[in-house]
């Protein structure tokens, strides 16, 4: 196993985004943590968001430098000092201590159609999310975000070392962007047969466009099914108890092994959140 991610919640409390190790919790992350576990010849991913609570350090010197979006809460990545902020914070409460890599969650910024029984049509959503994001930013910029994120991630990391490879697993991606060491996923998806088979049509889509290092949550994010959230639309109640979910599961692993990044996602109530990779960091 190359990689562990650490997945959100790494932060003290209900500071969402601080990118900072809750001390109790890490008391020694140098020594205790990132020392053994590179002994182990492991890496570990740390997720970091572009929204941030208020509360915390980070949101506190966002708003003083007058580098959050209208929302009072994510970052405008579209300035320039904005984003070596960004990266200073990261490189201060994690990449200092030994951190290797990156998940970039939530790099569209602005969702508004996560929520509801019944799923809008696919017009629908782009008028809705266009329409939450046009409030805080210009429609010509909308997709663009994650770009700009990407770089300065990017550039503030190579600025710091360049004895350590940037790597980057982002859910949004645009044109170009894998120049800054980025690797996307296809987001949280269900466990279903149907989402399976999309996948692969997914993947030479987007590899298509000139961004190979793709990849997706093997055995799905969603794996149960809640009613009252169209998203949330798994076909296995009983996790991994369902016999069904588990021939699923491997015929996933089976498909990810032909991806550039082998990644398993066990999550939300089935066991915990794993990443294993190859290739990446050798």
């Amino acid at each position: 196993m190359d990689c562990i991610v650490l997945d959100w919640r790494s932060w003290t409390g209900e500071l969402w985004g601080q990118k900072t190790l809750d001390p109790e919790r890490f008391p020694d992350p140098d020594a205790n943590m990132m020392e053994q576990l590179h002994a182990l010849k492991s890496k570990l991913m740390v997720s970091i968001w572009p929204i941030m609570n208020s509360g915390g350090d980070n949101h506190r010197e966002m708003d003083e430098n007058g580098y959050l979006l209208g929302n009072q809460a994510t970052y405008d990545a579209f300035q320039e000092g904005a984003r070596q902020l960004y990266w200073q914070q990261a490189n201060a409460g994690l990449f200092s201590h030994g951190i290797d890599a990156w998940l970039c969650d939530c790099t569209e910024p602005f969702e508004a159609d996560w929520k509801g029984a019944v799923k809008p049509e696919p017009e629908q959503r782009m008028l809705i999310n266009t329409g939450e994001a046009k409030s805080y930013l210009d429609p010509e910029y909308i997709n663009a975000y994650s770009l700009l994120h990407s770089k300065g991630i990017y550039e503030g990391q190579r600025s710091t070392t360049d004895s350590k490879r940037v790597v980057n697993l982002t859910r949004s991606a645009y044109a170009g962007q894998h120049r800054y060491g980025t690797i996307t996923w296809s987001g949280d998806i269900a466990a279903n047969w149907d989402t399976l088979k999309k996948q692969i049509a997914d993947g030479l889509n987007i590899c298509v466009t000139g961004s190979p290092y793709w990849t997706f949550d093997i055995g799905a994010f969603f794996v149960q099914n809640k009613p009252e959230l169209w998203f949330w639309n798994g076909d296995f109640d009983k996790g991994v108890d369902d016999l069904g979910y588990r021939e699923l599961y491997v015929r996933w692993f089976q498909l990810g092994a032909f991806l550039p990044m082998f990644r398993s996602s066990l999550t939300h109530n089935v066991f915990s959140y794993v990443f294993i990779e190859r290739q990446w960091f050798k």
